[in-house]
Formats: C-alpha cells, sequence, structure tokens
C-alpha cells in the first residue's frame, strides 16, 4: 500500500526545491543550501533576535535568516563552501599575480546591512571587491576565510614566487625616486605625441 504524502512531507519537498532555485539564480553562486534541522535548532539562531527587526516574522521568511546563522563556519557549511570553492563557484582573483587562484567570499562585518560582500585572494591577502555583486557580507562575517584556511590548510595557495615591478617604456621605475612623477609626465606627453 503507498503512503499518501502528508502535508508536512509536501512543505519540505518544496522547500528543498526552493533553496536549490535561490543557490542556483546567478549571483547566488555564494550561497550554500542550509540543512533544514540546523535553522530548526535554536542554539544555531542564538543572537538573531538582536539583530532582525521583527524577528518572529522574519523566522518564518527562511532566506532573511539563513545568511546570518552562521551555517558557513560550521563543520557541514564549511564541507559545502569547500565543495563550492573547487567548483570554482567564488570565482578567481581577477589580478595577475594571483595566477587565477580561487577566492573565497567574506565581510568586512558581522553585523547585515553594513557593507557589501568582498573577495578573499588569499595570496594577495587583499579584500578585492566583485564585480556587480550586491550580496551582504554579514552573510559570510569576518570570520569565514580565514577559518576556511585555518580548516583546509591544503588549500592555501603558496606565496608568490612574482613581484610587480613598475616600468615605463620598460624601464623600472624606482618607487620612491624623486624624479618618479618627472618620469611618468614625461612618458604621458610622449604617449600623446605618438612618440616612443
Amino acid at each position: 500500500m503507498a503512503r499518501m504524502a502528508s502535508e508536512g512531507d509536501e512543505y519540505e519537498e518544496e522547500e528543498e526545491k526552493w533553496s536549490q532555485w535561490f543557490c542556483g539564480l546567478p549571483g547566488n553562486e555564494y550561497f550554500c543550501e542550509i540543512n533544514l534541522a540546523y535553522i530548526e535548532d535554536s542554539f544555531n539562531l542564538y543572537g538573531l533576535r538582536a539583530m532582525v527587526s521583527n524577528y518572529q516574522d522574519a523566522l518564518n521568511i527562511i532566506l532573511d535568516l539563513t545568511g546570518v546563522c552562521n551555517y558557513v563556519m560550521r563543520s557541514h557549511g564549511l564541507d559545502a563552501m569547500l565543495k563550492k570553492f573547487r567548483d570554482g563557484d567564488f570565482g578567481f582573483c581577477p589580478r595577475a599575480l594571483c595566477d587565477g587562484q580561487p577566492v573565497v567570499p567574506a565581510g568586512m562585518y558581522d553585523e547585515p546591512k553594513k557593507a557589501e560582500m568582498k573577495y578573499v585572494a588569499h595570496l594577495v591577502e587583499d579584500l578585492p571587491i566583485p564585480h556587480g555583486c550586491v550580496v551582504d557580507g554579514a552573510y559570510f562575517g569576518s570570520t569565514f576565510p580565514h577559518l576556511f584556511f585555518l580548516t583546509y590548510s591544503n588549500l592555501e595557495p603558496p606565496p608568490s614566487t612574482h613581484l610587480y615591478v613598475p616600468r615605463v617604456f620598460g624601464y623600472k621605475i624606482h618607487r620612491k625616486g624623486p624624479n618618479r612623477h618627472r618620469l611618468a609626465t614625461t612618458a604621458a606627453k610622449a604617449l600623446e605625441n605618438g612618440d616612443q
């Protein structure tokens, strides 16, 4: 005899489909699906009441809570983010000296609505801003990228052997030389006049 699906089963299937759909949207590749049991555990929601206005109403709208639940800093979340990192879902550092190194998302603040998400390019130890990204940095927080590379230390890239040397027409420019501004101005004028 076949068992008929209850409303709860139907809702759970719909929720799973919704979360897969949401994470699959362009611009949402930074997010990973959160296990429903994680959200239902009140311990994991600790501290959200102070950060989220109309907490009880927002609790029913799972989208507004999943980002600041710190799921990505727990073992299941780190594993999900590791898969996304290996698949290149977060993208790659656009800087030439990074050699296409994969990046991880990060926030400057742990509180929502303070700053947008940035990338951590571990090789250059900098936070470039992703092009056209409007994801709140609090979804990842300031701890995630460091915890990620501490947890998966084998993914930490070796230090770069390349060093950028500023040049004008092939000549090295001393960074603090007194003629630096004059040389740059002369080079710009030469380009305008078509001289080389």
